[in-house]
């Protein structure tokens, strides 16, 4: 009887998550095909199966390790190297909380965990507010909310000695 009212209890849950604009539903129809009961009649859930479900969220939402597309202040649609920046879920730590919200059976709108996040989830997940470098032509734009208000020459890493600067999207760790 317990394992009964577990079983309908969770499947009162229902998990959205929100990757902006994008929504991801987790509903009973889901959560049925994840629990199962052991022998000694406790509702277990089938962790491969949930893991697999977060993982294809992750192939479809993360950017992290891929390049973007992004246009540049001149104009121009380039696709930039994969580098440190960009959306990577926690697939351990969601799946705890999505058991944890699925066992309260909670009826809930929120973002998946995240090892590292972008800024946002349209076109190249940059925002409005970046440093771009040409490399090409050794110039640094700061764009502050969609408006160039810096420009300036730059000299980047010397390839000759071994320490050329990386083409990617980064995150800025530092600022002098």
């Amino acid at each position: 009887e317990k394992a009964r009212q577990d079983m309908n209890a969770y499947l009162g849950a229902t998990v959205t998550y929100d990757f902006n604009p994008n929504k991801e539903v987790v509903d009973a129809s889901m959560i049925a095909n994840w629990i199962t009961v052991n022998d000694q009649m406790e509702v277990t859930f089938n962790e491969q199966g949930v893991k697999d479900y977060l993982v294809s969220l992750a192939e479809k939402y993360d950017t992290k390790g891929k390049p973007i597309e992004h246009t540049t202040v001149s104009g121009r649609v380039v696709s930039v190297p994969a580098g440190t920046f960009g959306w990577q879920m926690d697939i351990d730590a969601e799946y705890n909380a999505l058991i944890a919200n699925i066992q309260n059976a909670e009826v809930v709108e929120r973002e998946p965990a995240y090892k590292t996040r972008g800024v946002n989830h349209d076109g190249s997940g940059v925002g409005s507010t970046y440093v771009e470098i040409d490399l090409t032509n050794q110039v640094l734009y700061y764009v502050q909310n969609g408006q160039t208000v810096m420009t300036c020459n730059i000299i980047s890493g010397n390839p000759n000695e071994g320490d050329a600067t990386p083409p990617g999207a980064f995150y800025l760790y530092n600022k002098q």
